[in-house]
């Protein structure tokens, strides 16, 4: 077990300075990388991970390393994405790729805000822009 009792405060309890190129910390269970911050700070983890605070602070959240992406609840709880204040949601594809809403069984409410302009259309089971 390895243990750091810190007894200056404003001071960090543990720095490791990687001169070299590789990872700053690594941890493994019988050879089998679990957790790494390479020397860009980048982070690598096996397994599942918790988030308990309130905020992921960034700009930018990219998922899916190329490959398709699912953001989802364990169960059957709700999920909600809600900007702050007068911020929109945008559903868009970077690409020729197509938006999706829904999974076809359900109702799906879509709403202009009170000042906004403009059409809402959607494609029904037939093919037909509505």
């Amino acid at each position: 077990m390895f243990s750091v009792l810190a007894t200056s405060s404003g001071q960090s309890a543990v720095t490791i300075n990687q001169d070299s190129t590789g990872p700053l910390i690594s941890a493994s269970t019988s050879g089998v990388a679990k957790f790494t911050v390479d020397n860009s700070g980048n982070v690598t983890l096996a397994g599942d991970l918790t988030i308990t605070g309130n905020d992921i602070t960034n700009t930018t959240l990219n998922l899916g390393n190329g490959s398709a992406a699912t953001l989802g609840t364990i169960s059957n709880d709700a999920l909600s994405i809600i900007p702050n204040g007068t911020g929109a949601l945008n559903l868009a594809t970077t690409n020729t790729g197509a938006v999706s809403i829904g999974n076809g069984t359900g109702t799906i409410t879509l709403t202009l805000g009170s000042d906004a302009t403009g059409d809402i259309f959607y494609r029904n089971s037939s093919g037909n822009v509505v």
